[in-house]
């Protein structure tokens, strides 16, 4: 991540937490910084939206203006990199691979389905074929 916000986990005992105050990406509305009302302005943006999106995954928690996150990223952001990632490495979990697997298979199945139905429709207008089905 180029946006600074792997510096922003600090060590806590065993585990790594996360600090928004260190994150580079809100540090002029963290510490209500005005001097750029651009970036002031584009960080709050960021903000306002991640706060909306954790406020949809954990409804049940206590959010306000200036609560910090658990994480740097919301699940969805998580997710969407972590598919991203997938696509640029070649890299595919189980789910992924049954997915692709079954799109590839479901893709030729209709192919050939739209191919049997074409040469049955030539072989209908074929000049001898006799329907037998019609009415008389």
């Amino acid at each position: 991540m180029h946006d600074g916000c792997l510096d922003a986990y600090v060590p806590d005992g065993d585990t790594w937490r996360y600090d928004i105050s260190k994150d580079p990406r809100f540090t002029a509305y963290w510490n209500d910084d005005r001097s750029d009302p651009k970036k002031w302005a584009l960080q709050k943006k960021l903000y306002d939206d991640y706060l909306a999106e954790w406020k949809r995954v954990y409804p049940d928690q206590d959010w306000h203006e200036r609560s910090g996150f658990p994480d740097a990223y919301p699940p969805s952001e998580k997710g969407s990199i972590r598919n991203e990632a997938g696509n640029l490495y070649g890299y595919f979990d189980e789910e992924d691979k049954s997915l692709l697997c079954l799109q590839f298979l479901g893709s030729a199945f209709m192919q050939y389905k739209t191919w049997l139905s074409a040469k049955l429709n030539q072989h209908m207008k074929s000049p001898g074929f006799v329907n037998i089905w019609k009415r008389v």
